[in-house]
């Protein structure tokens, strides 16, 4: 049995299931079709798919968000490439499944997330199957992994911070880790620690011997809980006020400080953050994505 055939099991016990009823049955359970979306294409938009996030039938779901997904999910390649991508037997097999023909078997549509996008992992962190796929001896798949980057609140930050200029033309990475540590005064060995959880992870890769950060992994990064997105929220926001100490860090620090209206004009500042947050939050966006680039606003701006 194929590790494509053990995880489509583990998610859904029935037999050759096919795809509609089984996201169905994932939307019962409490699934969303957009958090799967995003998951999976994030920060890619596919308009077909963010209008067409509620279906409630088998018929609904293949018509209106399978047949899009599957295009989108093959993207610019060719109906022979992807047929020699999934060693599927006919050439015309994956267009029968992206013009809802036919379903495409379940452990099927794991396999393409899986060779076309790299991203099941991201998937299959929605669905919370930690557990079961260690049982399974499925270890490798990484679930959990997208946790440890979290633990640490500069960590998102740090890995922004690499594709900064000013830390580009560092020779090292030992220079980089001091620069980022004098930066956002967090102690050298928390960086460090930071800069090989990044290495682990695949976020980062060394190149002409220094770091680099690697955004198309970086995107692949799914929603984290309120909890989590608050306490980092919090961090930031608690360290702007002692970046305001250290010029160039902040545009506010340069034409606010010595005026007569700089109570007011950072009151405003906080009052507008409150405003944004409340907005994504009410509009059912995940903010994993928007809350890096405010972490990384607060470094540079």
């Amino acid at each position: 049995m194929s590790r494509y055939a053990i995880l489509a099991k583990i998610i859904y016990p029935k037999r050759k299931a096919r795809l509609p009823e089984v996201l169905l049955f994932l939307q019962k359970e409490g699934m969303k079709l957009q958090e799967m979306e995003q998951a999976i294409f994030a920060p890619r938009i596919v308009p077909t798919l963010r209008k067409k996030s509620k279906m409630k039938t088998q018929l609904g779901i293949r018509k209106d968000f399978i047949v899009p997904f599957l295009k989108a999910l093959r993207g610019s390649r060719t109906l022979l490439a992807a047929k020699e991508a999934l060693e599927i037997a006919t050439l015309s097999t994956y267009h029968h499944w992206e013009m809802g023909r036919r379903d495409i078997p379940f452990e099927m549509f794991l396999k393409a997330i899986d060779v076309f996008s790299g991203r099941l992992p991201a998937f299959l962190e929605t669905l919370g199957l930690k557990n079961k796929l260690k049982a399974q001896g499925l270890e490798d798949l990484h679930i959990g992994r997208y946790e440890l980057f979290f633990n640490d609140p500069w960590t998102p930050t740090i890995l922004m911070s690499l594709r900064l200029p000013q830390v580009l033309k560092l020779s090292n990475p030992q220079e980089q880790a001091v620069f980022l540590s004098h930066s956002l005064k967090i102690p050298l060995s928390s960086v460090e620690k930071s800069l090989d959880l990044l290495v682990q992870l695949q976020l980062i890769y060394q190149k002409e011997g220094k770091f680099f950060s690697n955004p198309v992994q970086f995107n692949v990064i799914p929603s984290i809980t309120p909890e989590k997105i608050n306490e980092i929220h919090q961090y930031w926001f608690d360290q702007a006020a002692n970046f305001l100490n250290y010029p160039g860090y902040h545009k506010l620090e340069q034409h606010a400080l010595t005026h007569e209206s700089k109570d007011k004009i950072v009151q405003w500042i906080s009052e507008l953050r409150e405003k944004i947050r409340q907005e994504v939050k009410s509009s059912g966006e995940p903010e994993t994505l928007i809350h890096i680039h405010w972490q990384l606003a607060e470094l540079i701006t």
